[in-house]
């Protein structure tokens, strides 16, 4: 089970994760989106840290700034959106890994996600389905909205998908054996102060995937 920690953008939060073992640590890159982290901050973040690959996040960058992020950050990843052209993908998938994000709204359906999802597979170490971002959970989900757990299984079956979704930790066993996805999309939070915070929650849900 791949995990990948998004939205990083402090040391407790990324010590805590490196621990966990997860795959991925991604920093937002993307200047006008909330929790941006300045390449400074990525690279004192970073020597604290081994063993995660680093993912550059990115929203409606272009791909010679994704480029230059790869390069001046030293990315070993980049997480983009789904207008990225398929032939800067190309390029950029010669300098990163490439994890591509497809947010999944209240009026998507199956046929839909599998087209976008196929375009660009093959460039793609993996995909983030993005429920959550549409305010879509695991429950909504299990009660066919916008599609049936079946039709998720499908689409994890066929391809590499890192499902990025709310769910309850009790829950996860069950989605899991359900669903069968490559990954999970997990998220830190703010400190209470610098260098202490709680992760009950995220103990929950690590205790599940390793039971």
């Amino acid at each position: 089970m791949k995990i990948k920690a998004s939205r990083i953008d402090n040391l407790t939060d990324a010590r805590y994760f490196a621990a966990q073992g997860v795959e991925w640590m991604g920093y937002c890159l993307d200047e006008s989106t909330p929790g941006y982290v300045p390449p400074k901050l990525l690279a004192a973040i970073r020597e604290w840290v081994d063993g995660p690959r680093t993912v550059g996040e990115f929203g409606l960058a272009t791909a010679d700034e994704v480029l230059q992020a790869i390069a001046d950050c030293h990315l070993d990843a980049v997480q983009v959106g789904p207008f990225v052209p398929l032939t800067d993908l190309e390029v950029i998938r010669s300098r990163a890994q490439v994890l591509r994000e497809l947010v999944v709204q209240h009026d998507t359906t199956p046929v839909q996600l599998q087209e976008a999802i196929a375009e660009a597979a093959h460039l793609a170490e993996a995909t983030i389905l993005s429920f959550r971002t549409g305010g879509i959970a695991w429950v909504h989900l299990q009660a066919g909205h916008p599609f049936g757990v079946e039709a998720l299984q499908d689409m994890c079956v066929r391809w590499p998908i890192l499902l990025d979704l709310s769910f309850d930790a009790s829950a996860l066993p069950q989605l899991l054996v359900n669903v069968q996805p490559y990954g999970l999309v997990l998220y830190g939070s703010a400190e209470e102060k610098i260098g202490y915070k709680s992760f009950d929650e995220l103990d929950a849900v690590f205790e599940a995937l390793f039971r």
